[in-house]
């Protein structure tokens, strides 16, 4: 059995950019929940940013990322 003071606290880094892009993450929180049987899980609010692409990348892959953090 694991003590309380022995819990560690995980912090993932979610992001999405094709698609629907909220559930996408929606779908990414519930799996992790599942399999890796995480409880007390809390996420930030949906926030958008712009990709950071190379110079010469292809114009299609210039699409807002959507993304959050989850813990």
């Amino acid at each position: 059995m694991i003590k309380k003071n022995d819990r560690k606290r995980i912090v993932f880094g979610l992001g999405s950019n094709l698609g629907d892009r909220q559930e996408n993450l929606e779908k990414a929180v519930r799996f992790l929940k599942n399999k890796l049987q995480l409880t007390n899980v809390k996420s930030s609010n949906f926030f958008q940013n712009k990709a950071m692409l190379l110079p010469g990348s292809p114009p299609e892959w210039d699409m807002d990322f959507f993304n959050i953090a989850t813990s």
